[in-house]
């Protein structure tokens, strides 16, 4: 068996595939359906005598609904996932015993790195897809062209986002701390996002840019993020694999 299909069949045995798929199918539901019957839903569990009045939702309510919680559980669980794949010398036997049967050091992060990767888009994908069948059947269709070039852009960030992982992973034996310490990093990101000068290079600008785009912003607009999500991502994932060499020699 090669290194991929073993990755691929622990992603499949271990259920972390369908984990994620999961919780992008739950708040894709979650989403539009709270964003739909919130004058409801607070009026049932509201106080007595308590009046609440919110103005009709639209479609994009939902969307944004299922973005905001994508964008931190959601990533929450790639984060999780990608550690637990990426996170080799938390298993010192494993580790040694791999390593004595790969040729290369990428032999080690980059079937990792993609599969996670891959499952983590397909989640995405999968999700926004339900999402927006889910507030299309409730509040409204959104311009599908948009919304395919918005949810490519999300895919860019998860690029991004599990390649802070593995370069963590790289550093740190401990899962549990690179978990931390890639949240930590990740959540940082947007926070630098308030200085306008580097806001919109942040690859952090990746994850709302289906909702941007259904409200009627350009491709361009996030076209210098995606980029520099690409480039820092190339650049981790060779860093990561460099520590995998220096750890095995």
């Amino acid at each position: 068996m090669t290194l991929w299909r073993l990755e691929l069949a622990r992603l499949v045995r271990t259920s972390r595939g369908l984990a994620l798929l999961a919780v992008y199918a739950f708040f894709a539901l979650l989403g539009p359906i709270s964003a739909a019957y919130i004058q409801e839903i607070l009026e049932r569990f509201g106080t007595e005598g308590m009046q609440i009045t919110f103005e009709d939702p639209t479609p994009l309510d939902g969307l944004v609904q299922f973005i905001s919680n994508a964008s931190q559980l959601g990533l929450l669980a790639v984060i999780i996932v990608a550690a637990a794949a990426l996170s080799l010398d938390a298993r010192p036997e494993l580790a040694a015993f791999l390593r004595t049967r790969v040729q290369r050091p990428a032999d080690l992060v980059v079937p990792r790195y993609v599969v996670v990767t891959v499952a983590s888009a397909v989640a995405l994908i999968f999700g926004t897809v339900i999402a927006v069948i889910t507030t299309g059947t409730l509040l409204g269709w959104l311009p599908v062209a948009e919304l395919i070039v918005g949810t490519l852009y999300g895919v860019l960030y998860l690029v991004f986002a599990v390649a802070v992982v593995a370069a963590v992973a790289g550093f740190l034996r401990s899962q549990l701390a690179t978990v931390f310490v890639s949240i930590v990093i990740l959540l940082t990101l947007p926070v630098l996002g308030v200085i306008d000068a580097v806001g919109s290079w942040l690859p952090s600008a990746l994850l709302t840019a289906v909702v941007g785009m259904a409200a009627g912003e350009g491709a361009g607009e996030y076209a210098g993020a995606a980029v520099v999500a690409v480039v820092t991502a190339a650049l981790l994932l060779i860093l990561a694999v460099h520590r995998a060499a220096t750890r095995e020699s």
